[in-house]
């Protein structure tokens, strides 16, 4: 179980009205990470412990692609947004009406202390990258779950203790990532601090909260110049022409339109996207060449699908709220 897609997942089930479904992935995701907290880990197996390292498989790959991998190569990683994949799913299901007991209030709390006292440490990322760097969508990910903290414990269902250390190193965060992540030339946030490279991940600002003005419509901007081909998104600037466009990222970007205000141009992209990508029995993988509309790989893959139900609600409110108005 990822931390990162689980979190997804339960956006998700929240936007579609499955309420006993979300109570019991709520559940199963506050189960596994007890067992580790206040340490979280990137990923977990379904018995609860930290799955084993990858190692390639002599076999072929669907269509050739290589490698098979048997295992993950992110146990054991660094990946500090996995805070706020956590916090988020958690605030979203307390917004949904649900109640959260005292033991899981507690270990909440000691996990965003966590949170504060390794935010400023390198990470691997959401990419799951062997280099560890200062990657801006680690440390939004921390930003959001120290901000879904206070929030949580504004609302009674976490101590309030330590709110105002949790308040204050997330105000840090944001003029951090503001001074070190960002970049004049291409009016856009990067990929790691100390690069003009670009980084897909970064829309998720929007969705988060993170940023909702004209910084989230620069870096909208430069994404789509440097990285999009058509409907379609590279993941960062150097898996250009390396790999296929990653369908998330096409949802990701309808969302950051979508919160950036753009909602024209998110509604025309989300039509082109559900138009072109599904096969013909309504499903997608995790990538597509853009050149040949061909998928390699990893088919059906889950984070594809998650993420189009969350742009699709993303939209869907927005534009409802624009016509209350």
């Amino acid at each position: 179980m990822w931390v990162r897609d689980a979190s997804f997942t339960v956006n998700a089930l929240i936007a579609l009205g499955l309420h006993e479904e979300v109570q019991a992935s709520v559940e199963r995701l506050l189960g596994t990470v007890r067992r580790t907290a206040p340490d979280l880990l990137v990923l977990y197996r379904l018995d609860g412990s930290q799955p084993g390292e990858a190692h390639d498989l002599a076999a072929p790959g669907y269509r050739g692609s290589r490698p098979v991998r048997a295992g993950n190569g992110a146990a054991g990683q660094t990946q500090l947004g996995s805070f706020g994949d956590l916090f988020d799913s958690v605030w979203r299901y307390v917004e949904a009406g649900h109640l959260l007991d005292p033991e899981t209030g507690r270990m909440l709390a000691a996990l965003a202390d966590r949170c504060c006292d390794r935010w400023e440490t390198a990470d691997s990322g959401i990419w799951e990258l062997q280099e560890q760097r200062h990657y801006p969508i680690s440390k939004i990910g921390c930003w959001v779950a120290l901000d879904r903290a206070v929030r949580l414990a504004g609302s009674g269902e976490i101590g309030t203790g330590h709110a105002d250390r949790w308040a204050a190193e997330r105000d840090q965060i944001k003029a951090w990532v503001d001074r070190h992540c960002w970049s004049q030339r291409l009016r856009s946030c990067t990929f790691h601090a100390g690069t003009d490279e670009l980084d897909a991940s970064t829309l998720l600002a929007g969705r988060t909260g993170f940023e909702r003005g004209e910084r989230l419509s620069g870096t909208i901007d430069a994404v789509r110049s440097e990285l999009g081909r058509g409907p379609f998104v590279h993941r960062y600037t150097s898996m250009i022409g390396v790999e296929g466009c990653f369908l998330a990222c096409t949802f990701w970007l309808v969302s950051a339109l979508t919160h950036a205000g753009r909602l024209d141009e998110a509604a025309a992209l989300m039509d082109r996207a559900v138009e072109q990508l599904p096969n013909d029995v309504g499903l997608m993988a995790e990538e597509l060449d853009a050149g040949t509309g061909v998928m390699p790989g990893n088919l059906p893959q889950g984070l594809s699908h998650l993420c189009l139900v969350n742009a699709a609600d993303d939209l869907h409110r927005a534009r409802g709220a624009a016509a209350q108005r």
